[in-house]
């Protein structure tokens, strides 16, 4: 992961109007491109005295998707003719950091762990119930063929066409719990690596 650091500053008069430019234009404008490897970014503000500091983070999974982001001068500033007029002055160069770790809160240290649980939790269910529906399936294909009666025998009704309508309700209920319980994997994953990620 790289971490892209950037600062501008401008007067006290212009630091609204240049955090609502880059909030609901420039930001938005950045999403839109979707970047590959593009995971973000962060707005910091200061006051400082006469002038106002600005801090963006942005966060790329390496240095092609910041090159995809900023050109082939990949540590050149990336600033807009709008918010070059608003800023007093501005960092002509971004410095560029890999991010060794990320520690989240305390309070996500034991929720993070039981989500990312519950999703290897899930994905084993997933497994489990694949192999159970291609058993069942597997076990309709030889009942299909060989039509035994003591299957009917057991059902205790000789009505073959009976015993076959339940068996493929049964199998369609598998069919869609699984694809409930895979649905349900799959947002607790991407919560998990949001958590991870924070």
């Amino acid at each position: 992961m790289i971490a892209r650091i950037w600062r501008g500053w401008t007067t006290p008069d212009n630091a609204d109007e240049y955090e609502r430019l880059l909030r609901e234009e420039i930001f938005v404008g950045i999403r839109r491109r979707h970047i590959p490897g593009f995971r973000g970014i962060r707005l910091l503000r200061r006051d400082a005295g006469s002038e106002v500091e600005f801090v963006t983070i942005m966060r790329f999974d390496s240095l092609a998707a910041v090159r995809e982001f900023a050109g082939a001068d990949h540590e050149a500033a990336v600033v807009p003719g709008k918010a070059k007029a608003l800023l007093a002055r501005f960092d002509e160069r971004s410095q560029h950091y890999e991010v060794r770790a990320t520690e989240a809160a305390g309070s996500d240290d034991g929720f993070g762990h039981r989500v990312r649980a519950a999703a290897v939790t899930g994905w084993w269910t997933v497994l489990v119930g694949a192999a159970a529906l291609l058993i069942q399936w597997v076990a309709y294909l030889v009942v299909m063929s060989w039509k035994p009666q003591i299957v009917l025998s057991l059902w205790g009704s000789s009505n073959w066409p009976e015993v076959q309508h339940l068996w493929l309700v049964a199998t369609a209920f598998l069919k869609a719990l699984l694809a409930i319980t895979v649905m349900i994997c799959l947002w607790l994953t991407l919560w998990a690596r949001r958590l991870r990620g924070a």
